[in-house]
């Protein structure tokens, strides 16, 4: 069953349902772009699924703006 189906049979408006799952798609590249940057600075040669739960740095290893733009 699809989200947009389901949401009918609730009597439910699919039209922001829909509108939700045009936006989330629309910016997957936000989230490549977030996990990319991720395996880098964890330095990985490949991403796996609970590297996205891995903690990137500690408080004593804050970074100035100027450091985080270059990392981005």
């Amino acid at each position: 069953m699809d989200i947009i189906s389901g949401t009918s049979r609730m009597k439910f408006p699919t039209s922001p349902v829909q509108t939700l799952i045009n936006a989330v798609v629309d910016r997957y590249d936000l989230v490549r772009r977030y996990y990319s940057v991720k395996q880098r600075l964890l330095g990985l040669d490949e991403f796996r699924g609970y590297d996205r739960n891995a903690v990137v740095g500690s408080q004593e290893q804050q970074r100035g703006r100027g450091k985080q733009r270059e990392i981005l």
